[in-house]
C-alpha cells in the first residue's frame, strides 16, 4: 500500500492487485482526511476487504448447478402460477438427472446439453414438447446465471432440436379431437341415465355448449351469471391431490378473461345446479357459492370428471381419448359448422393462439360434408 497527497490536502490510499480474469495489475483506492497510523491502519483494511470482494467473484464463477437453481428457484416460483410452477418441477427433475447438482456451471457447455437432450427424444422416447420445455428451463436457468457473472454465455442459444421424421401412426386425425354431436349425445344419455351422474352430465353438456375449460367452469360462482351473460375471470388451482385444496386465481393469460352469451340451455343448467346445491340437505354438503360441485360441495376434481369421460366413452362405444379438454375442441366445431367466423370464435374461447381453433375450423366435419353434398345436387349445368 501506499500514500498519495490530493491538492484538497486529503491523503489518498492505494494497493495492487492482479484481476483473476484478465491477470493484468489493477488498484484500488480509498481517501483520507488524515495521514496517521491510526488513519492508515483503517485504510489498509477497507483496501483489504475491496479486493476480497472482487476476488470473490471468481470464486463464484465456479458454483454449482444445484446452488444456480436452489437461488433462481426461490424467484421463478414468485413470477408463475402455482400450476405451472409445479408442472414445471416435473421437468426439473428430468434435467436434474444429467445436469447433475455437482457440475459447475461455467462448465455446462452447447455441447453437453445437445447430447442429453437428443437422449431424451430419440432415444428415451419423451415428447419433442417435453424436450423443448426442458431446453426452454435451462436456457432460462443458465440466462441466470450469466446474469449473476457465473458464465459468460448462454449455452443453450446453439442448440437445435429436430424434429423425427414423420410416420403414419404420428398423425392423429384432427377429428378424434372433438365429438360429433351424436356422440356427445351417447356419452350423455350414458352418464345420465346408467351411471346416474346428472352433475357430471350437467358439466359436459355446459362445456360443450360454451368452450369453457375445465378450470374455468368448476371456478364459477353465482355471482359470475347476470341474466344470460356469464363473467369468466378467474380458473380453479389445486395445490394437493385432495379435492378440498382449492382456491381461485387468474387465468394464464388476458385473453382468458372474458364475456360470453349463454345460450337458454346453458343457464338452464346453471339454474338447475344451483337450485340442487340450495335444496342439498345432506350433512356432508358444505355450499361454497359454486356451481359444478361434488356431493360434499367441493368443486369436482378433474381427475373424478376425466375417468368418468373415459369410462362412459367407453361404454357408449366412442372410441376416441376423452378429457375435458375435448369438450372444449367440441365447442369449437359446433360453432364451425354454423360458419361463425373464425375470430369470433376465439374471442369465446379465449384463444390467443389460433393453431388449434383453426385446425379444427378448417376441417371439414360430418354435418359440412352433408350441406356440401346437398348443394351440389342442387346445382344443374
Amino acid at each position: 500500500m501506499w500514500m498519495e497527497k490530493t491538492p484538497d490536502g486529503k491523503f489518498k490510499y492505494r494497493e495492487r492487485y492482479t484481476d483473476p480474469y484478465t491477470e493484468k495489475h489493477k488498484t484500488v483506492s480509498v481517501t483520507m482526511t488524515s495521514n496517521s497510523r491510526q488513519a492508515a491502519n483503517k485504510a489498509q483494511r477497507h483496501l483489504n476487504e475491496e479486493i476480497s470482494k472482487r476476488l470473490s467473484i471468481k470464486v463464484e464463477k465456479s458454483d454449482t448447478f444445484k446452488n444456480v437453481l436452489d437461488s433462481w428457484e426461490i424467484k421463478y416460483k414468485h413470477t408463475v402460477k402455482d400450476t405451472s410452477y409445479w408442472r414445471n418441477k416435473w421437468n426439473l427433475n428430468i434435467i436434474r438427472t444429467f445436469l447433475t447438482d455437482d457440475m459447475i456451471v461455467k462448465n455446462i457447455d452447447t455441447a453437453l446439453i445437445q447430447k442429453e437432450l437428443d437422449n431424451l427424444y430419440y432415444k428415451k422416447g419423451y415428447s419433442l414438447s417435453v424436450v423443448k420445455n426442458c431446453k426452454s428451463l435451462i436456457r432460462i436457468i443458465l440466462e441466470y446465471a450469466k446474469e449473476r457473472g457465473l458464465c459468460e454465455n448462454n449455452p443453450t442459444d446453439g442448440i437445435v432440436i429436430k424434429r423425427k421424421a414423420l410416420k403414419y401412426d404420428d398423425f392423429e386425425k384432427i377429428e378424434n379431437k372433438y365429438l360429433e354431436k351424436s356422440e356427445l349425445s351417447k356419452i350423455l344419455n350414458v352418464l345420465r341415465n346408467d351411471f346416474r351422474s346428472k352433475r357430471y352430465a350437467d358439466l359436459t353438456e355446459f362445456m360443450a355448449l360454451t368452450g369453457l375449460r375445465f378450470g374455468e367452469a368448476v371456478a364459477l360462482e353465482y355471482s359470475a351469471l347476470s341474466e344470460k351473460t356469464l363473467m369468466i375471470d378467474s380458473t380453479l388451482d389445486y395445490t394437493t391431490r385432495k379435492s378440498s385444496n382449492f382456491y381461485k386465481t387468474l387465468p394464464k393469460t388476458a385473453a382468458a378473461i372474458r364475456r360470453i352469451t349463454l345460450s337458454d340451455r346453458a343457464v338452464d343448467i346453471l339454474q338447475e345446479c344451483q337450485l340442487e346445491n340450495t335444496l342439498n340437505e345432506s350433512t356432508r354438503f358444505r355450499e361454497h357459492g359454486f356451481y359444478f360441485t361434488s356431493r360434499l360441495g367441493n368443486p369436482i376434481a378433474i381427475c373424478n370428471f376425466n375417468d368418468s369421460l373415459k369410462r362412459a366413452a367407453k361404454k357408449a362405444d366412442v372410441p376416441k381419448h376423452m378429457s375435458s379438454h375435448i369438450l372444449r375442441h367440441t365447442h369449437i366445431s359446433i360453432l364451425a359448422e354454423k360458419k361463425i367466423p373464425i375470430k369470433a370464435i376465439m374471442e369465446r374461447v379465449g384463444h390467443t393462439d389460433a393453431e388449434v381453433t383453426t385446425k379444427i375450423y378448417t376441417h371439414v366435419t360430418d354435418e359440412m360434408q352433408k350441406d356440401i353434398v346437398s348443394s351440389l345436387n342442387e346445382i344443374e349445368f
